[in-house]
């Protein structure tokens, strides 16, 4: 049985709002990484417990990095920590979700799908990338951990960076720039001569096209 089958089992009968992992891989640690900046400091740690975290300044902006979401404690912590509704919770968990966007009263909720490219194989795998905008902070769930992320951060942490002059709106739509630049990665494959006709002839392929276009389905 796969992941994602014994995830759905394990959900089948709970109540809305039941914290569970579903996702078609559940073994990518979960690590929290916190970044608190202005625009005449910065500080970035790896939270072993959120009870470690930095003391805000007043104007400061705070970004959560959570990568890896199979510790479902961790997440739970998170989400009463910061007052997240269960079945924002629920959804984040679920990789499964359609993009979408919703305005909660004191932030806001956005999904989103990301394409991840793979050498020398036509298939374009997606991960569910979710995003909490508060006044003064930004916290991004992902599935996995990569650099995708490092660009940000180096630019925050660059002395006399601009970016560290704006709020949480701003570091929120660069993260989603960010994510939909992915979309134009994949370009390059699907002009590639190296295609051939038969190639995109077969069913796996016709099957792989189709799931290319199911993110933008409720956008």
């Amino acid at each position: 049985m796969s992941d994602v089958s014994k995830s759905v089992a394990h959900k089948t009968g709970l109540p809305p709002g039941s914290l569970v992992h579903v996702a078609h891989h559940t073994n990518t640690p979960t690590q929290v990484t916190e970044i608190n900046y202005s625009s005449n400091h910065f500080q970035q740690q790896v939270l072993s417990d959120l009870s470690n975290q930095q003391v805000p300044h007043e104007n400061d902006i705070q970004w959560l990095i959570v990568e890896g979401l199979s510790n479902v404690e961790v997440i739970r912590d998170i989400g009463q920590h910061f007052g997240l509704h269960e079945l924002v919770l629920e959804d984040i968990l679920n990789t499964h979700q359609r993009p979408k966007f919703e305005d909660h009263d004191d932030y806001i909720y956005i999904v989103m799908k990301m394409f991840k490219t793979q050498q020398q194989r036509f298939t374009v795998p997606t991960e569910q990338i979710s995003l909490i905008i508060f006044k003064q902070r930004v916290i991004i769930f992902r599935e996995y951990a990569d650099d995708l992320l490092k660009p940000i951060q180096q630019r925050l942490q660059a002395k006399n960076s601009k970016m560290r002059c704006f709020g949480s709106d701003y570091l929120a739509y660069i993260l989603v720039d960010t994510i939909v630049d992915r979309y134009f990665d994949l370009r390059a494959p699907l002009k590639s001569p190296s295609i051939s006709a038969r190639e995109l002839a077969t069913c796996k392929t016709r099957q792989t096209l189709k799931g290319m276009t199911s993110p933008f389905q409720s956008v």
